[in-house]
């Protein structure tokens, strides 16, 4: 794995949130939740839950 990808990926997981949301798409798997579902979820407001799921998007670890 390149070096850039690690990195992106480690940093994507730095943020407490992230990773919440992270833990909870990996717990649903394939089936996944929406957007909307993991605001609800985790009480984050669709702009800020956008902000927070572009790290982890672009590091390829959720889509």
């Amino acid at each position: 794995m390149a070096r850039s990808k690690v990195l992106a990926s480690v940093s994507a997981l730095a943020k407490d949130r992230r990773l919440s949301f992270v833990c909870l798409l990996m717990r649903r798997g394939e089936t996944g939740l929406s957007a909307g579902e993991i605001g609800r979820q985790l009480g984050m407001t669709p702009p800020r839950l956008s902000f927070q799921l572009a790290a982890p998007e672009y590091a390829g670890l959720i889509r």
